[in-house]
């Protein structure tokens, strides 16, 4: 009786259960070859876009390194501008302008080479920008660095004070005034065709894109497998109808998007206060905020620090603890604040809108952030 149910079993499985597993296997093939080609076209369809994301995020940068650039420089000629050009601080302030003319517009050109050179070429718009744009920044190299250059000439009695005088009323202006005219429409075109925000990939080149990229099975294996989870969202959670901090950043490569009440979530290198690079005595530190208010408010900003040298310095130019228009300042480090501050330079800036209702009524402002510094003993040698 075994034998025979055996038998039977054996001939059922032959006649349905091996064709009808073999039919799953086959339709689950099928259907894997599919989600594969599917995912493959997608794959395809969106190297364009990647590649133009990577070429505006380049662009952005180099643009955030234009902006410190010549907020640096403004607020060198404020603080600085008024010192004789033949003396000890009139020396100190070309260097400060030199620097910063290699260390922030230099490397916004450099960026912007990047750009270029990522540039797909399959968005003539994106070209058009990235071309005009280290053009742009070109031109302002050589036009500043000629200026700088004059000063030293100055300082180094190359250059008469009548000379100087010639070039900085007459020749100059014209140089820098033409510049200015460049850069608006430069961002003129860039605003008016939504290149850094809400672009139009409609007006890709479809042409270009089908000879570009035509991506083996290889590379989208690779692509796939080496891809990253979510991408991260960063946010600000503030509900409340007062302004906030979106950034308190410097130029030693420090950005802090966390602030007293912005509530900010996202990227984890953005939420740490301290800064990776120590200052020495004899180093200056340029720290600027950016701001955001629904209502679009004027604001105003205190830099405020536990160093009573930094607090001094300040009220000589802006007043004691007196808000100004001015988002940002410069400060040159102290042999005193190694002792004042126990090791640990505080920067604080608060924002305070315009008008008599803040967050923090009691001290009339909105919303502060700020970035520390470990300080070393080393005075500073050219």
């Amino acid at each position: 009786m075994f034998k025979r149910i055996f038998v039977l079993i054996k001939k059922l499985t032959k006649k349905f259960l091996i064709p009808f597993v073999l039919s799953c296997v086959v339709l689950g093939l099928g259907f894997l070859i599919i989600g594969i080609i599917g995912l493959y076209g997608d794959y395809k369809k969106q190297l364009p876009y990647t590649d133009i994301e990577t070429t505006r995020e380049i662009l952005h940068e180099a643009s955030q390194y234009a902006g410190i650039y010549s907020l640096k420089a403004q607020t060198i000629s404020e603080e600085y501008g008024n010192v004789p050009i033949r003396s000890k601080e009139g020396l100190e302030t070309i260097r400060l302008y030199q620097e910063n003319l290699e260390n922030n517009l230099a490397k916004s050109i450099e960026l912007t080479k990047q750009a270029k050179a990522k540039d797909p070429h399959t968005w003539d718009k994106l070209t058009e920008l990235v071309n005009k744009r280290v053009d742009e920044r070109q031109q302002l190299y050589a036009i500043d660095k000629e200026f700088y250059d004059n000063m030293q000439k100055v300082y180094d009695q190359q250059m008469t004070e009548i000379e100087w005088d010639t070039y900085l009323n007459n020749v100059y202006p014209v140089k820098i005034t033409a510049w200015n005219k460049l850069n608006q429409e430069n961002t003129n075109f860039n605003i008016e065709n939504n290149i850094e925000t809400n672009p139009d990939y409609s007006e890709l080149n479809q042409e270009v894109v089908n000879q570009k990229y035509k991506p083996s099975l290889r590379a989208f294996v690779i692509d796939f497998w080496n891809s990253t989870s979510e991408e991260t969202i960063e946010s600000y959670e503030d509900t409340a109808s007062f302004p906030i901090i979106t950034a308190i950043y410097d130029d030693v490569g420090n950005v802090v998007k966390t602030s007293e009440f912005n509530k900010y979530t996202g990227l984890d290198k953005y939420k740490n206060n301290i800064s990776q690079k120590p200052l020495k005595v004899g180093d200056y530190v340029f720290v600027s905020v950016e701001s955001a208010d629904l209502v679009e408010r004027k604001m105003y900003y205190l830099f405020t620090s536990n160093s009573p040298d930094f607090n001094s310095s300040y009220e000589q130019i802006r007043g004691k603890e007196t808000y100004t228009e001015a988002p940002y300042f410069i400060y040159q480090v102290t042999a005193n604040d190694i002792k004042n501050t126990g090791g640990n330079l505080k920067i604080e800036v608060r924002i305070s809108a315009e008008g008599s209702t803040h967050r923090v009524q009691d001290k009339n402002y909105d919303d502060s952030a700020y970035i520390e510094y470990p300080l070393i003993q080393q005075a500073y040698y050219k």
